[in-house]
C-alpha cells in the first residue's frame, strides 16, 4: 500500500519573514527532489560567479601608505610636496590622497592632488592667514592600485 500524500498549494504556506543561511528550499535534479540550504546556494553562486577568486585578487590589488613632512609657512601659506620617488611603491601606482591632516588645528589644505611629479598639498593658516610664519607636520595617506 502506497503512502498517501496530501497536496498543498504554494500560496497556502506561510511567508518567510527573513531569509536565513540555515533555511532550506527544495530543488530537483531530474525527478529526484533534494533539500538545499541557502548558505549552500550562496557558496555555489560565489564560486560560479568568480567572487571568491575576485576577493583573493583584491587582497593584493589595493593598498594604502602614510607619509609625513614638515611644512613651513610664510605669510600664512605654504605647501608640502612629496616627490614621486618619496611616494613610489614598486608595482603600484598612486591614485589619490585619501587623508590629509596636520599637527595643528590652524592649518587647512587648499589643494590636494597627485600628478606625475608626486603628491602636493597646499596649506593655509586660518588662525593667522596673512602674517603666519609657523610650521607643523603634514600627514597624508595615499591610495595605490597594482599596476
Amino acid at each position: 500500500m502506497a503512502d498517501e500524500l496530501k497536496t498543498k498549494k504554494i500560496e497556502d504556506f506561510p511567508e518567510s519573514a527573513e531569509l536565513a543561511d540555515t533555511d532550506y528550499f527544495l530543488n530537483a535534479t531530474g525527478n529526484v527532489i533534494k533539500k538545499t540550504k541557502v548558505s549552500q546556494l550562496i557558496a555555489w553562486l560565489k564560486e560560479k560567479l568568480g567572487i571568491n577568486l575576485l576577493n583573493t585578487k583584491l587582497n593584493d590589488y589595493v593598498m594604502i601608505k602614510s607619509f609625513s613632512k614638515l611644512i613651513v609657512l610664510s605669510n600664512g601659506r605654504g605647501s608640502a610636496d612629496f616627490s614621486i620617488s618619496d611616494i613610489a611603491i614598486t608595482g603600484y601606482a598612486p591614485v589619490g590622497i585619501v587623508q590629509c591632516s596636520f599637527a595643528t588645528t590652524w592649518f587647512v589644505p587648499t589643494g590636494v592632488y597627485i600628478d606625475g611629479s608626486g603628491a602636493h598639498i597646499g596649506v593655509r593658516d586660518v588662525g593667522s592667514p596673512t602674517a603666519s610664519a609657523a610650521n607643523a607636520n603634514c600627514y597624508i595617506t595615499i591610495l595605490y592600485v597594482k599596476k
